[in-house]
């Protein structure tokens, strides 16, 4: 691995380097348990990059025009701060999907331990602070580890403890068993030059196809199905995906796809995806539309959920506010309403306000 520090990470960080070096050991332990594997990293320097690490998909784009990485397995960049305490790694980093380039940004330290203080107030200065540590530790690797799985084929998971959730959460503690899978393919074919990609799609689809939606979001599983076709036929006799994983939960009709680019000429290598990876806040179960509501209702509650997929998540939380007070006992409602908070940001004690009902009935289930 070869990384490159923005000025604004490294007059943000104190130390970067020796965080650098604790961020990849916590993440080691992971990968030397689900893989056997580790990451080296083969140098580490600063980047007078054009951009300052706002737009990180934009940094990603210049990062790979920089360093195309022939001579190693990843290129990360390190880039400033977010601005404020961030649980969704879309805010935390992009990646290109079986590619090799990656941006990881670092957390809003005075945000997260101001955030840590106000909710953990039963606690000491001494035992805040120890704990605040631990946190940022274990949400740097996680970070590091959900961005290495997008270059290596992984999905958003439905479950709330595995590290390709959509959201980070302290309870997190490996890859899921799928993902594991998807991750070996990944890495088996790592080295294999300009066959990898093609290699990689065409076990990644037989997997996927074998195991069905159920373990994965459903629109990452979707989209995941759609890249991997294009640089490899569905095996002869596989299942197709239903769209429906057996539950009493409905699915939302996907979206129409968007036409898929021209295969490869025979004998040519296909080119690697062009686009890093945004995240989008992705729920743990299937998108459904509660029963108890009326008619009317259910059309706002979709309306709600459309807009907090194509990032307005003010609208949504104006459009759901009615559904919030009115329903305060369904799942599916105070399930998006958190959803939606956490894709607008801010203040983490609100967000975890805007949460504590989904908890309570999640918990009240269990």
């Amino acid at each position: 691995m070869r990384v490159y520090a923005t000025p604004r990470h490294v007059a943000q960080s104190v130390n970067w380097r020796r965080q650098l070096d604790d961020r990849v050991a916590d993440a080691n332990a992971i990968l030397e348990t689900d893989f056997g594997v580790r990451v080296r990293i083969e140098s580490a320097r600063e980047w007078p990059a054009r951009r300052t690490g706002e737009n990180a998909s934009e940094l990603a784009k210049e990062l790979r025009d920089f360093d195309r990485g022939e001579d190693v397995a990843w290129v990360v960049a390190l880039a400033g701060k977010v601005s404020r305490a961030e649980v969704s790694f879309r805010s935390l980093g992009v990646a290109y999907p079986l590619g090799k380039h990656l941006v990881l940004r670092s957390a809003n330290d005075a945000a997260e331990l101001d955030a840590i203080e106000r909710q953990y107030t039963e606690l000491d200065a001494e035992e805040r602070e120890r704990l605040y540590r631990k946190r940022k530790r274990h949400k740097a690797a996680a970070v590091l580890l959900h961005e290495l799985g997008n270059t290596l084929g992984a999905l958003h998971t439905r479950e709330r403890d595995g590290l390709m959730y959509a959201v980070y959460g302290h309870e997190m503690l490996g890859f899921s068993p799928g993902n594991v899978a998807l991750i070996t393919i990944g890495l088996r074919h790592r080295t294999n030059g300009p066959s990898a990609l093609r290699e990689t799609s065409a076990e990644q689809l037989r997997a996927l196809t074998e195991a069905g939606v159920s373990s994965w979001a459903f629109e990452d599983y979707e989209r995941a199905l759609a890249s991997h076709r294009q640089y490899a036929p569905a095996p002869k006799g596989s299942p197709r995906p239903s769209p429906k994983p057996q539950t009493a939960r409905r699915l939302r009709k996907p979206a129409k796809s968007a036409k898929p680019a021209k295969s490869a000429k025979p004998g040519q290598a296909p080119k690697a995806p062009t686009r890093p990876v945004v995240h989008r806040s992705v729920s743990a179960e299937p998108d459904a539309v509660p029963s108890e509501l009326s008619q009317e209702e259910k059309l706002r509650f979709s309306a709600a959920r459309r807009q907090k997929q194509a990032g307005d998540a003010r609208a949504a939380r104006k459009t759901l506010a009615p559904l919030v007070k009115k329903f305060p006992g369904v799942f599916e409602v105070q399930e998006l309403r958190c959803q939606i908070a956490l894709a607008h940001g801010g203040n983490f004690g609100w967000i975890r306000a805007e949460c504590r009902q989904m908890k309570k009935l999640l918990h009240t289930s269990n």
